[in-house]
């Protein structure tokens, strides 16, 4: 990580990445313009590009930029050390967007398995007199467009086994009020969904299936992974082999699996994050029906629990989602009740 304490007088090596505070054109005629640069410790320095290098970078105040093949200079005067930035022929700078003061929030939830309702009464929960799926679903809408969230993160079983055709087009309708509000729906597919309802939540404007490619939350640090459900037998060994974006990330991951140490006849979490080409700050899952949390491998990791009370568990399985608040790299997670 780039400091301006280890500015040494030659290239520097390997990138940097910095945020621009400052943008001015000097008299002198041999720099094109004067960039005040802040390292990850808002400590600030002073880049001169040089008219000579002939470099076409459009510096934008507030944004942050990635720089390759920077020259460091320092030079002593009345006892202080001073330090100083310098363009060279080949100097690269790649945008990465916004610097990161404001807070990135998420409304994270899971199994809301819309359609249960439709199920053969042996196959539902014996407490079933009350629950309302559908209009849980719905209840989480309102809670995102009301309370200005980023973005909506599902983690799996948005749809029951076979849900009704009203069930379908009532999820299409929420989600059309969330694209309407702003807010980007972002998901994966739990061991629930069918083909059918999978196509019709695919078609979607404004949703968004989670892969191992990442996907960035508007211009935010805040980059999403998912993984679909496996049978266990099948869960991939290299799922994790992802490529995080460049520059410093909030890398959240949303599954739907049972692991271990959750259950102990679950997934081996620890040894999948140890295996991980890319670093996560978060990890989010479903299928268990109950909000349950822990840190695995130094990761925090939590159970998004169902949106209704459909866990055979009992009264751990109060409906809840999670508000998931990013501010720079710092990672906050608390409960909302539904």
């Amino acid at each position: 990580m780039f400091s301006v304490d280890g500015i040494r007088d030659a290239r520097l090596d390997g990138p940097i990445e910095v945020s621009i505070s400052d943008v001015s054109v000097p008299s002198n005629s041999k720099v094109d313009v004067v960039v005040t640069v802040a390292d990850s410790d808002d400590v600030s320095v002073e880049l001169d590009v040089w008219t000579t290098h002939e470099l076409r970078i459009d510096w934008t105040v507030g944004r942050r930029y990635e720089l390759r093949n920077v020259r460091g200079k320092v030079w002593h005067r009345d006892g202080t050390r001073h330090r100083r930035l310098s363009s060279t022929s080949d100097l690269d700078a790649t945008d990465l967007g916004p610097h990161h003061d404001e807070q990135c929030r998420l409304l994270i939830v899971g199994d809301t398995h819309v359609g249960y309702h439709a199920r053969p009464p042996e196959n539902r929960v014996s407490a079933h007199r009350g629950v309302d799926c559908r209009a849980s679903f719905e209840r989480v809408v309102e809670i995102a467009l009301g309370s200005g969230v980023d973005a909506v993160v599902h983690a799996g079983d948005v749809f029951d086994d076979q849900p009704l055709s009203a069930d379908v087009a009532a999820v299409e309708t929420a989600l059309g009020r969330l694209r309407a509000g702003g807010i980007p729906f972002y998901y994966i597919l739990g061991n629930h969904e069918s083909t059918t309802s999978t196509r019709r939540l695919e078609a979607v404007d404004g949703s968004v299936h989670l892969t191992t490619v990442p996907s960035t939350v508007g211009e935010s640090n805040v980059a999403l992974f998912g993984i679909d459900y496996h049978r266990p037998s099948a869960f991939p060994s290299d799922a994790f082999d992802a490529t995080a974006p460049p520059g410093e990330r909030v890398n959240v991951l949303v599954v739907h699996q049972t692991f271990a140490p959750f259950r102990s006849s679950g997934i081996d979490l620890a040894a999948i994050l140890r295996r991980s080409t890319v670093e996560f700050d978060l990890v989010v899952s479903g299928h268990l029906h109950v909000a349950e949390e822990r840190t695995v491998g130094g990761v925090p990791v939590c159970y998004t629990g169902a949106t209704d009370r459909i866990s055979r568990i009992g009264s751990s399985s109060d409906p809840l989602a999670r508000i998931v608040s990013v501010a720079g790299t710092d990672v906050d997670v608390s409960g909302q009740p539904l």
